[in-house]
Order: C-alpha cells, then structure tokens, then sequence
C-alpha cells in the first residue's frame, strides 16, 4: 500500500491512495474514472465527530445512493472501493478499536 498522504483542505482523490484527512468543512471528490478494484482509503486526522467530511460521489454511487456521504464519526478509517459504478464503504474503529487503551485487549478492555 502506499504512504498515507497528509489533506488539510478539500482534494479529488486519485484511486489507490490513502489519506489522513484533517480540517473543518472538508470535501474530498472520489475520483470520476475508476475501474473495478480501485479504492480510496481516508482516516480521521483531527476528529470528525466536531468536523465531519463530506465524500462526494462525483457521479457514481456510494453504497448504492445517488447521494454526497457525510462522515461525522471519530477515530475511524473509511475505505471505498470501486465496483460497477458504485463505491462500497467499509470501515475500521481507530484509537478505541481492537488493542487501543479501551479496546478489547487494550488496559481497560475485557481481553486485559
């Protein structure tokens, strides 16, 4: 995979990239071309529970809604991938996940 790259302002991404996504009001546009398998991957850099992102659909589909997709969840990591015209979503809990310090196997997770 590639090195994280650091976006302070809004930015179209390009596919096969990631990015640590920090600053208020941002729009990060998925990229208009793309062909199956392609992704984009985004991670929260400054909390987007006070300052959400929006991920503009560009013309395809998010998850099957002809709509722009508002992040406003902390300490997560938001992967897109492309398939036939749609951009499917998955993501991962960041600091309080699985081994973080309130995670399963973090000091205060029920795995310690």
């Amino acid at each position: 995979m590639p090195s994280w790259i650091a976006q302070s302002s809004s930015f179209t991404a390009a596919v096969n990239n990631q990015y640590v996504v920090s600053g208020a009001g941002i729009t990060v546009t998925l990229p208009a071309s793309a062909t199956n398998g392609d992704y984009v991957n985004l991670t929260d850099g400054v909390d987007w529970s006070v300052n959400p992102i929006t991920i503009a659909r560009n013309g395809n589909t998010i998850a099957g809604i002809a709509d722009d997709f508002l992040v406003d969840a902390a300490n997560i990591e938001v992967r897109l991938v492309y398939e036939s015209g749609d951009w499917k979503i998955t993501t991962s809990i960041g600091v309080a996940g699985y081994s973080g310090s309130v995670g399963y196997t973090g000091s205060t997770g029920v795995g310690y």
